[in-house]
């Protein structure tokens, strides 16, 4: 995942795929959003004791990634369905940087969130998966979006920012790199970024071994039977 995001092109150069303009985000966002929705139903299952049709299956993922769904889950049920798009945005961007910014807690063909939301997406009814171009445009799309998460990062951690605020256009040009400064060497898209995503990831680079996504599930305590409204939860 890490190389992906660090290179400008994260696709090899005997392919045709490329990052590009794009016009709408929303074939892009509705990727990422399986990751948002899959955390937090697994939390409603578990909220309500509710995950015997789930079998056997639980989330592979960080503590970290377990804390951020539990405060957009926890959003969720508060705002009873009348969110605040400005606050929806704070807590899906901490769950995906979350996700981006983590480190693998298992080794193995499915190792982390997103594999299994991969895995999730291309199953098909009657034992068949999807086809396997599917499996690298999705790929491709949470790439973009993943990359578009720690840009947004590095954007708020050089702005001073310590939480999640939008980015408008304005702030977003001024600090592009316009083509006379890329011609001239005083401020290089690949040196700005690099200089970013290296002081974003050293503190993961020093992180001791995390704790899971189910030890922090583990400690949640049930909603009771009848309880349905209450919005306290998760322990």
């Amino acid at each position: 995942m890490f190389v992906l995001i660090y290179r400008s092109n994260p696709c090899p150069t005997s392919t045709k795929a490329r990052y590009r303009p794009l016009d709408s985000y929303r074939p892009y966002s509705n990727n990422l959003l399986q990751h948002l929705t899959t955390t937090t139903r697994f939390l409603h299952a578990v909220r309500f004791k509710n995950t015997a049709g789930l079998g056997k299956f639980e989330i592979v993922g960080t503590d970290s990634q377990a804390r951020a769904a539990k405060e957009l889950y926890t959003y969720l049920i508060q705002s009873r369905g009348s969110t605040e798009p400005d606050a929806l945005l704070v807590h899906a961007h901490r769950l995906l940087d979350a996700i981006v910014r983590s480190k693998t807690v298992t080794e193995g063909h499915i190792g982390c969130i997103t594999d299994q939301v991969l895995c999730l997406a291309l199953m098909r009814p009657n034992n068949r998966f999807g086809m396997a171009n599917v499996f690298t445009g999705i790929c491709a799309r949470n790439a973009h979006g993943f990359f578009d998460t720690v840009a947004h990062t590095a954007h708020l951690k050089l702005g001073g920012h310590e939480h999640f605020v939008p980015i408008n256009q304005e702030q977003s040009d001024s600090a592009a790199v316009t083509p006379q400064e890329e011609a001239g060497g005083s401020r290089s898209t690949g040196g700005f970024f690099s200089h970013r995503f290296a002081d974003i990831f050293t503190d993961l680079q020093n992180a001791r071994k995390p704790g899971t996504f189910m030890d922090v599930v583990r400690k949640t305590k049930p909603a009771a039977m009848g309880s349905d409204t209450k919005p306290t939860l998760l322990g």
